[in-house]
């Protein structure tokens, strides 16, 4: 029961970790980084450098930010696969 427990909380803990992630940069950013192929958080973690700075001048949107926000979803990703 124990281990039910904690899975539950860790599967609530991830989901509420993503759906701030998602809201951290609102619906537009994400229709804008759609229009570039990049669908979830998964994505955003994966993007190298040079790819992120692209999508940036692209979409006008904020390198820094957006930087900041993929090493975020990199966290995210690498704490999802390690539970």
């Amino acid at each position: 029961m124990a281990e039910l427990s904690e899975g539950f909380i860790l599967s609530l803990h991830r989901q509420s970790w993503l759906d701030h992630l998602q809201a951290a940069f609102g619906p537009e950013t994400w229709k804008k980084l759609q229009q570039e192929g990049v669908q979830t958080v998964w994505d955003v973690a994966l993007l190298p450098p040079a790819r992120l700075q692209q999508i940036a001048k692209d979409q006008q949107l904020d390198e820094e930010s957006l930087s900041k926000f993929a090493k975020d979803c990199k966290v995210f990703v690498d704490f999802a696969q390690d539970v």
